[in-house]
Formats: C-alpha cells, structure tokens, sequence
C-alpha cells in the first residue's frame, strides 16, 4: 500500500507513506489413542510476520516469529471422570528496526508451562472442572 497524505498548511502531494506486510502461518496437530483409557492429542505451529513502512524519508522494519509445542494426554478413569495432563512451549521472536539510522532491538523468550486438569460430569448440564 502507498499513499501520499496531505499535511495541513503545506501544497502538493504531500508525506508519502509505504506500507508493506508478509505473513505466514503453519499448523499440524495429531489424536492418538494409546488404549482404551488413554488418549494423546499434540500439535506445532509457526507464524512469521514481517512489516515494513516508510514515512517520508523515514523506514522502519518490524519481524516476529513464534513457535509452539503443546502435548496433551488424557486418562478416561471412567465415563464421568478424566484426567488431562500436558506441556507446552513457546519460542518467540521479535526485532524492530529504524532503518533510518540503521539501528534494531531485539526480543527473544522462551516460555513453557505444564498443567492438569481434571473433570467430573454429575450429569449432562452439569460438570465440575479443577
């Protein structure tokens, strides 16, 4: 996208401005039962997004990127109570730059949790979940 914006008080075109964006994202999962009482269900997924823009004589570039595991199992003790219990992590980074003055800042993180959760059903519009 480019477009030239009128800038109050001032004749002609006006401040150019530039705007340009890349995005692409993946996913796959998978469900396994291991046996009659247990069920494994995991996934991956990546994103990529990059946007530049361009004010005037001023260009900046922002770039992020994530990727996510996630593993989940799950116990079926009996038609009214199951166990889930996974881990999942998170990679994620992040630049900005000026391209002006050819400077960037980075950010890297990596998180990751574990969880559990178990579920009760007293009956079809009832269920307790911890």
């Amino acid at each position: 996208l480019v477009i030239w914006q009128p800038q109050p008080g001032q004749e002609g075109r006006g401040k150019r401005i530039s705007i340009g964006n890349t995005f692409g994202f993946a996913n796959a999962s998978y469900k396994k039962p291991l046996t009659k009482k247990w069920l494994a269900e995991g996934g991956v997924s990546l994103s990529s997004n990059t946007d530049e823009v361009e004010i005037g004589r001023n260009a900046y570039k922002t770039k992020s990127n994530l990727f996510h595991v996630k593993q989940k199992v799950t116990h079926y003790f009996t038609d009214a109570l199951k166990l889930k219990t996974g881990a999942e992590i998170f990679f994620d980074s992040y630049a900005a730059t000026d391209k002006s003055i050819a400077a960037t800042n980075k950010l890297e993180t990596v998180r990751s949790a574990i969880f559990t959760d178990a579920e009760r059903y007293s009956s079809n519009a009832v269920s307790l979940r911890v």
